[in-house]
């Protein structure tokens, strides 16, 4: 009725939360056993876990367990590609299997897969890799041999750091997610990788020397093709793979920029390591007829790149790339019959001053 204040509601509502704040919670009004402080927080974890597969589940990311992530270590290809396979890919995949290996255990990986743009991290492979990597170094670059820190060789060292950074990977990283420092890992991985491939560079210079010997071929012959060959054939396949996805300005300077670094890195680098192991003294380079030709050709194949591009205005086309690959040949075979003492064989004084 109008005028009648109604004060029923409020008074009860009131009243209830008078008795609400003064308790401060509802177990005074309502029976409820206590939980002890084990049983929440088991309660809560599994809460906790809920939730994230709740949410894992709806994003289509799986949730990860140790057992599930141990087992992904050892895991080499998925079941469809291996069945997909064919006998000949079989027997070469069962025979690379100690190369992937090795190279998955030592050398970390990117944190992002491009194709499900999600997080590729995997705590148990990472505390493996923390460990392997100071052995792979201390193995791969014949520290063992170096006399040791005090009572403890360097191996025995190695391996006591390995542990120390496996142990501190376990303890400070989560299963589900990469830490905020796993930007480190993927320069770790190229320093790994850079060591792999150091090693098996010298494996393949080991045996073309053997293969030189036995067949009495001089050093400079199989650098010119063998070495040469081994040593450029991926740059040539990532280049033109380059081109062929429409980065022909990006292949045509990788093609440009090898050479330099190849030159200057690589053989700067070779004689600051020569000179430091000898105590930084002069080193003897014996000059004949191969090196000088060879000399020569790098001017030639340099004059050729250059001309053909200013004559074409700087229009690399068909012509630009018959001078370059005539330039190649060129030199080639005059640098390989200088080599095999054909085009220009030694003089009885050079030949004394190089037995010398």
């Amino acid at each position: 009725m109008p005028g009648v204040r109604h004060t029923g509601f409020s008074t009860r509502h009131r009243c209830a939360t008078r008795n609400f704040t003064r308790s401060g919670t509802i177990r005074s009004r309502i029976s409820i056993p206590p939980i002890s402080k084990h049983r929440m927080r088991s309660l809560t974890n599994a809460s906790m876990y809920s939730d994230c597969q709740a949410v894992a589940e709806r994003m289509n990311v799986p949730v990860k367990n140790w057992k599930d992530e141990f087992k992904s270590c050892f895991k080499l290809l998925e079941n469809d590609d291996w069945a997909n396979q064919t006998w000949v890919s079989k027997t070469i995949s069962i025979l690379m299997v100690p190369f992937y290996i090795g190279g998955r255990w030592t050398i970390p990986q990117l944190p992002i897969n491009n194709d499900k743009r999600q997080a590729v991290w995997n705590k148990p492979l990472a505390m493996i890799q923390a460990f392997l990597v100071p052995i792979v170094f201390c193995v791969f670059l014949y520290q063992y041999r170096m006399p040791a820190f005090g009572p403890l060789p360097r191996i025995a060292l190695s391996v006591i750091i390995g542990f120390g950074l496996s142990l501190l990977v376990g303890l400070t990283t989560d299963l589900q997610k990469p830490p905020k420092y796993w930007c480190i890992f993927p320069f770790v991985g190229f320093g790994t990788g850079m060591l792999w491939i150091y090693i098996e560079a010298n494996e393949i210079l080991n045996i073309l020397t053997a293969l030189g010997t036995f067949w009495n071929v001089s050093n400079a012959v199989m650098g010119l093709t063998f070495l040469g060959w081994a040593n450029n054939v991926g740059d040539f396949v990532a280049d033109l793979t380059i081109a062929k996805e429409g980065q022909s300005r990006c292949a045509f300077s990788a093609a440009f920029a090898g050479p330099p670094l190849y030159l200057l890195a690589s053989v700067g680098l070779a004689c600051f390591v020569t000179s430091a192991a000898n105590g930084f003294t002069d080193i003897p380079i014996n000059i004949q007829n191969v090196e000088i030709v060879l000399f020569i050709c790098v001017i030639v194949c340099a004059m050729a790149s250059l001309l053909p591009l200013v004559f074409r205005r700087f229009h690399a086309d068909r012509f630009v790339a018959i001078c370059l690959i005539v330039a190649y040949l060129f030199a080639f075979v005059i640098s390989l019959l200088t080599g095999l003492e054909i085009l220009w064989p030694p003089t009885a004084s050079s030949s004394s001053s190089s037995q010398q």
